[in-house]
């Protein structure tokens, strides 16, 4: 679905949410075809004003009466999205400008969802890949040391023959328990 000003059905009881979510789509330029409570309205009236989104703000009280609208919310070519209420209602400032801004790539079907450019910046040209991936690319100072062990020979081959210790095989001794007499553990 990439619709610029799609028709939707907004679902929800009256409050804080209900409220973000009509202001929400009146930016993103949805045009509200019918808005009320799901007990208030039928699904024949809303399926009548013809929306290709539904949203619905949902919240514990009003669960019992969605039964009734899964023959609408199962039509071919719906969309319903369902928006939990409670919080929703206690969004403001930056949480509630992101919230705008996914609601609305969920609607128009776009995966824009960062927050604009500041005035004057230049955008990033080419394929860039932002997401990490496991043994990505190896630190400066891992590199180097790397380059180092290369190219620099070991102390031991550049210390003269006669201060060299032998390389020999020791060894390594078991550990046995001690005992000792009179003695009991």
């Amino acid at each position: 679905m990439s619709e610029t000003n799609p028709k939707v059905a907004l679902l929800g009881r009256p409050g804080p949410a209900r409220e973000h979510l009509r202001n929400a789509l009146a930016s993103l330029g949805g045009q509200i075809t019918i808005e009320g409570e799901p007990g208030e309205l039928a699904p024949a009236q809303v399926a009548a004003t013809g929306p290709s989104v539904v949203v619905v703000s949902l919240d514990a009280a009003m669960e019992d009466q969605l039964d009734e609208w899964d023959e609408l919310f199962d039509t071919e070519g719906l969309n319903v999205i369902y928006d939990e209420a409670a919080t929703t209602s206690q969004l403001d400032g930056w949480d509630l400008a992101r919230w705008a801004r996914h609601l609305a790539a969920k609607i128009l079907g776009h995966d824009r969802t960062l927050p604009p450019a500041p005035e004057g910046a230049e955008a990033v040209h080419g394929a860039v890949d932002w997401i990490p991936s496991p043994g990505g690319p190896i630190s400066p100072a891992v590199q180097m040391d790397a380059e180092r062990s290369r190219t620099t020979p070991s102390r031991r081959s550049t210390m003269p023959a006669a201060c060299r210790w032998p390389m020999t095989r020791v060894p390594v001794p078991t550990m046995r328990r001690a005992s000792f007499p009179g003695r009991t553990t």
